[in-house]
């Protein structure tokens, strides 16, 4: 059994700082917020050896969220996840190759 951990479970933490404890902790793979990712971010996971669990969108879904920015029309916030889908700070879903993705 192969077990992963989203990072909205570390959310306040940096990046970088979720890998190390991940891959401390015994995990095999990472949920990856694009919230949490930064520049340095797609060379950092592949460095980890940890596996994608998971690629979740900085507007995660249709209804708004009371705790996640993004915009009130569900409409807008269909449209913001098709026109930029998952390509924070260089960090690709072909190169992080999440076995699943939250849309």
């Amino acid at each position: 059994m192969k077990l992963s951990i989203s990072q909205i479970t570390t959310v306040t933490q940096p990046f970088a700082d979720d890998l190390d404890a991940y891959r401390e902790a015994g995990a095999d793979g990472v949920g990856i917020w694009e919230m949490k990712l930064a520049d340095d971010s797609l060379e950092r996971y592949r460095a980890s050896g940890l596996g994608a669990a998971a690629a979740v969108p900085a507007v995660p879904s249709i209804l708004p969220l009371p705790l996640m920015e993004g915009p009130a029309d569900p409409a807008e916030r269909v449209y913001s996840s098709r026109e930029k889908p998952f390509v924070p700070a260089g960090m690709r879903r072909r190169p992080a190759d999440p076995k699943s993705t939250t849309r």
